[in-house]
């Protein structure tokens, strides 16, 4: 709020918005293309384990490593990211920080109600942390009972 007691309104950045709505929709087409891919793999290696059955497993491993590698890497930027908002939050005090364009009309948050979204932020890098401790560490011993 302003002096007057008005809500302070950060307006929408069309392309932005224009870019993000972009990203979405590759991520989502190279989705659906990886699962059609992994469709036909896993196909191949249904007929694989028929005749070499450590053959495919070993091909299952490896492509779940490589799978774990993506997610960690995704989650990685992820957490940076968030990491990096939480700190500009928190230094300047106001939600949108200052120069943040945003994808739709957003009221800006200051003060302390600011250093919670902060605090929000790393709070949900923390559990994004764990979480994927905890997926790769269940996957590898998953991995390490087969053999």
């Amino acid at each position: 709020m302003n002096g007057n007691g008005e809500k302070i309104i950060v307006s929408a950045d069309p392309r932005l918005r224009k870019q993000v709505l972009i990203i979405v929709l590759i991520i989502i087409f190279s989705a659906l293309v990886i699962w059609f891919y992994l469709q036909k793999y896993f196909l191949y290696l249904n007929i694989l384990a028929e005749q070499y059955p450590s053959l495919a497993l070993d091909k299952s491993v490896q492509l779940i490593h490589i799978l774990l590698l993506i997610n960690n890497l995704a989650f990685f930027v992820l957490s940076i990211y968030l990491i990096t908002m939480g700190i500009r939050i928190f230094r300047s005090q106001q939600y949108p920080p200052p120069g943040q364009r945003v994808i739709r009309n957003t009221i800006l948050v200051s003060g302390g109600k600011a250093r919670i979204h902060a605090f929000v932020l790393w709070f949900i890098t923390i559990l994004l942390i764990i979480l994927v401790i905890l997926i790769n560490f269940f996957l590898n011993s998953f991995i390490h009972s087969l053999f």
